[in-house]
């Protein structure tokens, strides 16, 4: 089920991407317009982590949990995820980039 939901919206998302118009000449024109899609982050840790998009705090994502950002416009990304809690001496830093197209979805792993 979860995953016909996930195609059905990138379906939906897609379609919404770009616009086909006939022109009075008879010819089709499609125009593509600015499009957004969803970031989601995969915490594969016990431990939560704290979430940066571009230097810009996003929220904390649980440990063993996913969490999303929908309606985010299309393009690079930089995500910066930094462990709260469960280590010894230093927190684990990471830099995970992409790029998120029109209708899609960018998953980031940690």
């Amino acid at each position: 089920m979860k995953k016909s939901f996930i195609f059905i919206v990138i379906t939906l998302s897609l379609y919404a991407c770009s616009k086909s118009t006939d022109t009075p000449s008879g010819s089709n024109v499609t125009t593509i317009l600015s499009g957004t899609g969803t970031i989601m982050y995969v915490n594969n840790t016990a431990n939560p982590y704290s979430v940066y998009i571009n230097h810009l705090l996003i929220g904390t994502t649980p440990g063993q949990s996913s969490t999303q950002s929908a309606n985010m416009p299309d393009g690079n990304y930089a995500v910066y995820v930094l462990q709260n809690s469960g280590y010894e001496t230093v927190p684990t830093f990471k830099l995970i980039t992409g790029t998120l197209n029109c209708g899609g979805i960018l998953v980031i792993s940690f």
